[in-house]
Formats: structure tokens, sequence, C-alpha cells
């Protein structure tokens, strides 16, 4: 059996709809060149980050909304701007104490700087800093701090780190100090960006865990000039880490949740991906979905762009390049079945026999969408403790979220949060957007 692209036969070198974070630097698989929407989003944060010795900026949105790719469009044009900005994000919940995440930053900004001049890697503390790490690897017989590479001069180590528990002996604040002076006197720099990222589908206790190491690193790093601190996450991490906190909120500048990019935005971001995995440029290319069709798609995921792109994907591998007419475009009425199909299998697999027939119920009894737990209960005869348990392992799994709306309370007490089956549950029951 040989093996064929599907992708050839609309002029397309591979797949448009992959979920890939858009990358800086020339020769890169997905430029930031197919960037779109966000220059309002973008603007706002290298404003903040120009207009100030030192910031710290909260960037938050639902899971897949493009956190991540606006987080490299802004990283490129400070770098552009000769801002220091290492390319690889610190896990914040991987660390076990702020000494320890405070030691990643030092690494973060020992490697950016070594990428902008690896004959700086031969100064003082730049080699205190490895002998730091030296020291905590040998203090700590099983420590994985991800700095596999960081015992040579202007090594990096190529992926996201981690950190592990240990105690730390020196200063570590003297010495990110001193590499603040590497970059600022030395390359002449207006700053050194870092990206903390990993909040991520971060559990409560994760959450609380991150909160505590970002507020105890606050005056022992966060503050400092010349640096400048983007922390990215969801919308209930980083509430857990910053809004709930006083010391925080009032040092960070959070300009609210991501909004999803509009459907016109969609159109634009398809058509540049289309542009530039054309195969041929003698012969146009042909696209893989009706525009109406994707819309359809889109609200149906509630601007999760990641979900849509990767549906569109699951039903692109059964659907482009088959039947009677294999160059026509994916239509609603073509991809239903299909992915019907293929998430209520997942659905299957992710899922116990319980939480199936649960959410069987409410599809079933109507309350599948905008319904609060006291409603559900009712609905489904059970009791709060079950619907509460199963309501936190459907949300961990992705199979529910806080609806957009809130219920008025009925007397004392906070409103009802409402919840909504998500799209992947809906797709399965053949469920439209609503």
């Amino acid at each position: 059996m040989g093996v064929t692209n599907i992708w050839h036969v609309l002029n397309l070198r591979s797949t448009p709809f992959f979920q890939d974070a858009l990358e800086p630097g020339t020769g890169v698989r997905y430029p930031l060149s197919l960037f779109v929407g966000r220059r309002r989003e973008a603007a706002a944060i290298l404003s903040e980050i120009g207009g100030s010795p030192h910031s710290r900026t909260a960037i938050q949105g639902a899971p897949g909304v493009g956190k991540t790719t606006l987080v490299n469009y802004v990283k490129a044009e400070l770098t552009a701007n000769a801002y220091i900005a290492d390319a690889n994000p610190i896990s914040v919940v991987s660390a076990a104490t702020a000494e320890h995440l405070l030691l990643v930053i030092l690494t973060s900004v020992h490697d950016a700087l070594a990428a902008r001049d690896e004959t700086l890697a031969y100064l003082e503390p730049m080699r205190k800093v490895r002998q730091l790490l030296d020291l905590e690897r040998s203090r700590t017989f099983n420590l994985n701090l991800g700095f596999s590479q960081l015992g040579s001069a202007g090594a990096g180590t190529g992926h996201q780190r981690h950190t592990g528990p240990g105690a730390l002996t020196v200063q570590p604040q003297r010495l990110l100090r001193e590499l603040r002076d590497i970059a600022v006197d030395r390359l002449q720099t207006p700053g050194v960006l870092i990206h903390l990222n990993n909040l991520e589908n971060a559990s409560e206790a994760d959450q609380a865990k991150a909160a505590q190491i970002v507020r105890d690193l606050r005056d022992t790093g966060l503050m400092y000039d010349g640096f400048h601190f983007l922390l990215v996450g969801t919308d209930d991490a980083v509430r857990a880490v910053v809004a709930a906190q006083e010391q925080l909120r009032s040092v960070f500048h959070n300009p609210g949740s991501l909004a999803p990019l509009t459907e016109p935005e969609l159109d634009e971001l398809l058509v540049a991906r289309y542009d530039h995995l054309r195969l041929s440029p003698d012969r146009p290319w042909l696209p893989p979905v009706e525009p109406g069709a994707g819309h359809a798609l889109y609200r149906l995921f509630r601007g999760n762009l990641r979900g849509t792109l990767h549906a569109l994907n699951e039903a692109a591998k059964l659907l482009v390049g088959h039947g009677s007419k294999p160059t026509d475009p994916m239509t609603e009425e073509t991809m239903q079945p299909v992915l019907a199909v293929i998430y209520a299998q997942r659905m299957i697999a992710d899922l116990t026999p319980a939480e199936l027939t649960f959410v069987k119920g409410m599809v079933e009894r109507g309350v599948h969408s905008s319904a609060t737990q006291s409603e559900v209960v009712r609905a489904l005869a059970t009791t709060q403790k079950t619907t509460s348990e199963t309501f936190a392992a459907l949300r961990r799994k992705g199979y529910l979220v806080e609806a957009d709306t809130t219920r008025v309370a009925r007397g004392p007490g906070r409103p009802a949060q409402a919840y909504e089956l998500t799209a992947p549950a809906r797709i399965a029951y053949g469920m439209a957007a609503g």
C-alpha cells in the first residue's frame, strides 16, 4: 500500500489545519507571517513593556484561543527591537519553590544572553549561573531540572524547563541583577523578557502552589528593573494566581480575557495558510472547506481555534481526496456524520461508563447547555455529591465548561454558575451550535 498526500489534490503541500504555534525566524515550517488578528492586543502588550522600566503582564484566555501564538508574536517584535528573550517558556506549576523558579529564570536569561552573543558565556556572572546549576544537580541526585546541556559555555536546553526540590545555598537574586547589567550595559538592550507558562490545564492544587510561588517571587525578581514578565494561562488559572492575590493583582497588568478571533479573521487565517502551503505556484489552491461550514464549527467550539482546526483536520482525513468529487470543499452536511463517529469513539475512550451515562442523561433531558448543578440534580434525579464529582471529572477531561452566564441568586449567597457541554460532546450527539 502506497503513501499518499491527500492535500496534493487541492494543490496544498500539507494540512492547513495544523495546531502548532507559529514561530519566529526564517525557514521555519509555520512562520509568524501567518499571524492574523490580535494587532490591538499585541500593541497593548508592547506598549506596556516599552513604557516601563519593568513590567508584568497576564495573558489569559480560554484553551485554544491563541495565547501562545500571540506571545510568540510579541517575542518576535521585542527581539526585533533589541530586547532579549529566550525562545523557551518557563513552567510555573512544575516549580517546587520560588527559589527554584528563580533558578530556572536565571537559566532562561543565561540562555538568551548566550544566544545573542556567545562570547558572553565566559563572563563571571554567566559562569556562576552554570556553577549554581551544577551545585543543585550534585545536591539532589535524582533532580531533573531540564538543564542537561548547560554544563558547557553558552549551551541551551532546547525545551521547556522543569524544576524539582532542593535547597539553594547562594544568592540567585544578585546573579539575576548581574545578568541584567550584562544585558543593559554591555549589550545595550532595553530589557529582558521572561515567559512564564504552563498554567494551562493546571489543577486547583497546582494553581494554589503556583500562586504562592509567584507571590513569593514578587520582591526577589518580579520587580527588578530591566525585566518584563508575561504570565500566560487559562482564565481560571490566571484568576487563581493573580486576581485572587492583592500582592500580585496590584503589580500585574491584566488587559482581560483574550477574545476569540472573529469569523472574518478565521477566513483570513485559513487563506493565509492556503497561500503559504501552495504546492505549485502555477496553479491556484482549492479550499478544503466551505467558509460557512468552517464558521459553524468555529461557533460550536465557542471560538476555540485549536479545537476547530483539529476537528477540520479529522474530517479532512476521511473526506478530502475521496468520493466522486475529491476536490469539492467539505460542507456541514458531509462533516457532521464523520465527526459524530470520531468524537463518539473518543468519548467512549475518555469517559467511564458512569460518566457516559451522565452525559447521555444531560442530553436526553435537555440540560446540556447553560444548566446549573442544581438543575442537573433535579433533571437526572441524582445527588449533589454525584453531580459535583462528575462535573469536576467532565471539566478536567474537557467535556464540560462554565457557560457565559450565571443565574441570579435567590436569596443570600453567590449567583449560581451555569455549565454546558463542550463541542466534542455536542458533536458526538449531533447538536448544532447554539
